[in-house]
């Protein structure tokens, strides 16, 4: 009788607590413990739990886990972490049982991203962390909700950040991944929609079918769309067989990123038809109108290298239009050096040298420019909005500027430059009307 008893007390201390777990949800202050250690051994990140966890059994299975800090205690820089405001999971009871967890959802609330720029490429000597496979268990679908990415430097005094992100993940049964959410750069905003067909694990040298469609307005020129095998190669993200549009231009090509430590990014596009932003011409149209005194902002220079090749079957400046080019440019330390050949600008072909280096405080500027023979109302009118002079043109310019502003730039520019025009005419101008009432 009195094991009766006990087994009769154990059952009911046993429906009390699974009633509680039910209907209230038990605060799982012992768990956290085990969550942090378990994550340290299959990352070897550190994870701070300092809101507690809890755990519910009803309608499912959820943890939830508040003001979440993981670091790499490797790293003395407090700065480079990822702090989320609550982790919450929803989790099938059957997966538990089987040993390989499936998360049927997983929200993620104001998560914060720390990013550090640096201005030189460092080599990586770090031992590569050992991650627990991932097939131990599965995520179907994952929501981001205030999302903010912090770029900084420190010493330079930079912080550049992504804010507003909101993001939607989901992955089917067949691993069909789609992305989608959108954010904020300053005024700007940006949207994405990215679908992918993930292979088996292990994903690293496996090919990823991808397609893409981005807006970012204030840095695209119009929305950019199209499909690439992406492949991973440890930290190099290989981008193989591009296509698509940017606006109505159609592109093809290949690009790659080195996110080892400073970003390399390499690029070699073919375009149908480039359209480029004119920030020479007065958006108001007025040829008075001073120059602005609005600081151009050229520090992200320093933080990323790149080598691009970029070539145009049509390239359209402004109003401008030209019938080809080929834009060769390097970014590195800071400097931007960019080459253009075989410019086809209204008859003549043209070449163009530019060069900003960005290293300083205060950027500096050289341009050198080559024209022979080039009809000249077409070309100033539809690069800097001038319709006074026609005619045939030739012009040699080398100069050279510093300033953070279009107008530092202006009043600081010198060097030399040489234009001539013939058979031309000075549009507006009726000189034999000035003339005649001398003649009388």
């Amino acid at each position: 009788m009195k094991l009766l008893k006990i087994a009769g007390a154990a059952v009911a201390t046993v429906i009390v607590v699974a009633a509680l777990l039910l209907f209230v949800g038990v605060p799982s202050g012992f768990l956290t413990s085990a969550i942090q250690e378990r994550v340290e051994r299959e990352t070897g990140y550190k994870l701070a739990i300092n809101g507690g966890a809890k755990v519910a059994l009803w309608p499912s299975l959820n943890v939830t886990l508040k003001d979440v800090t993981l670091s790499d205690p490797r790293d003395r820089d407090i700065n480079n972490r990822l702090t989320i405001g609550s982790v919450e999971a929803d989790v099938t009871l059957s997966s538990l049982w089987s040993g390989k967890p499936q998360i049927t959802e997983l929200v993620l609330v104001r998560p914060v991203v720390n990013l550090p720029l640096q201005r030189e490429r460092v080599r990586d000597t770090t031992p590569a962390r050992t991650v627990g496979s991932s097939e131990a268990f599965k995520i179907e679908h994952v929501i981001v909700t205030g999302a903010t990415v912090v770029f900084s430097n420190l010493r330079d005094r930079v912080e550049n950040r992504i804010e507003g992100l909101n993001a939607d993940f989901t992955m089917s049964d067949d691993r069909k991944i789609r992305i989608t959410g959108n954010a904020r750069t300053g005024e700007h905003p940006l949207k994405f929609d990215i679908k992918a067909s993930a292979p088996q694990p292990p994903v690293e040298r496996q090919n990823i079918p991808t397609e893409f469609n981005i807006e970012a307005a204030g840095f695209l020129t119009a929305p950019v769309s199209g499909r690439a095998e992406v492949r991973l190669n440890g930290n190099v993200v290989m981008i193989n067989g591009l296509t698509g549009l940017l606006g109505d231009g159609a592109f093809n090509g290949w690009a790659s990123v080195d996110l080892s430590s400073k970003p390399l990014v390499k690029l070699d596009l073919d375009f149908q038809r480039l359209k480029l932003a004119n920030a020479v011409a007065n958006p108001a149209g007025s040829a008075m109108a001073p120059w602005s005194n609005a600081t151009i902002d050229l520090t992200g220079l320093n933080y990323v290298d790149a080598q691009a090749r970029i070539s145009a079957a049509e390239l359209d400046f402004g109003s401008a239009r030209f019938a080809s080019a080929g834009i060769d440019a390097t970014l590195a330390g800071g400097v931007l050096k960019t080459r253009i050949s075989n410019l086809a600008a209204y008859g003549v072909t043209a070449n163009a040298a530019f060069i900003v280096d960005a290293s300083a405080a205060s950027p500096s500027y050289a341009m050198q420019l080559d024209l022979t023979g080039v009809r000249a109302l077409p070309l100033l009118q539809g690069v800097a909005d001038f319709d006074k002079l026609d005619g045939r043109m030739q012009a040699k310019i080398d100069v050279k500027a510093t300033g953070n502003s279009q107008r530092a730039i202006m009043s600081g520019m010198s060097g030399t430059a040489f234009v001539v025009f013939q058979d031309g005419a000075i549009r507006g101008l009726n000189v034999a009307q000035m003339i005649r009432p001398l003649t009388t």
